[in-house]
């Protein structure tokens, strides 16, 4: 999955485009319960802190699964959080 993500992000694809849901490559990866993907979406510049049309962001998703994890590396990437560059 990661290998898709760096070719679609050097042939230009924008990183936080939205479906109709509003969601972004960032949920679908929650979703997944695929936390490499996330991470390297957020490596790439995914917003962590966008919400979608439910009023969900990525973190409130990946509770709501209980991805502990996927919780974890969020947090990181979260506005204010350590990745993110507080």
């Amino acid at each position: 999955h990661t290998g898709v993500i760096d070719a679609l992000a050097a042939a230009g694809a924008q990183i936080d485009a939205t479906d109709a849901a509003g969601s972004t490559a960032l949920f679908a990866a929650v979703s997944a319960h695929h936390g490499a993907a996330a991470e390297r979406l957020l490596t790439l510049g995914a917003n962590a802190g966008h919400v979608r049309g439910d009023g969900f962001d990525a973190l409130t998703l990946a509770e709501r699964q209980r991805d502990k994890a996927m919780v974890l590396l969020l947090e990181r990437w979260a506005p204010g959080g350590a990745a993110a560059g507080s």
